[in-house]
């Protein structure tokens, strides 16, 4: 019988105030990584999450694959991105944890794949 592996789940809501454009489930494999998401939304709402870009077009930073237009949202998010005030913070939660989905800190899957090749 195989082991059952613990996750850990956590409702995320984007939007600003009420007006919540998306929700989903995310899902961690381990309680550290949980709390590492949990730091960094709290440096989110700490800086004002209005003034976040991924807070304001969240459908931006997960354009859906196989859209004709995916690759220029994608370069959009990204020039939104430098106007973050926790671009670094982001950038390096990505990295570290290896998200595969969405542009996070100004990079996209492909770049932080780069990334990731050149540490080994």
């Amino acid at each position: 019988m195989p082991s059952q592996k613990n996750t850990y789940q956590m409702i995320i809501t984007y939007g600003y105030k009420r007006r919540t454009r998306m929700v989903y489930r995310k899902t961690f494999d381990t309680y550290e990584r949980l709390r590492e998401w949990q730091h960094l939304n709290d440096l989110i709402e700490e800086r004002s999450a209005g003034q976040i870009p991924c807070r304001q077009a969240p459908d931006l930073y997960f354009p859906e694959l196989g859209d004709g237009m995916a690759a220029s949202i994608a370069k959009m998010a990204k020039k939104a991105c430098l106007s973050c005030d926790v671009i670094n913070e982001c950038r390096t939660y990505a990295i570290k944890h290896k998200e595969e989905y969405g542009i996070w800190g100004g990079t996209t899957y492909t770049d932080r794949k780069e990334i990731w090749s050149k540490k080994k």
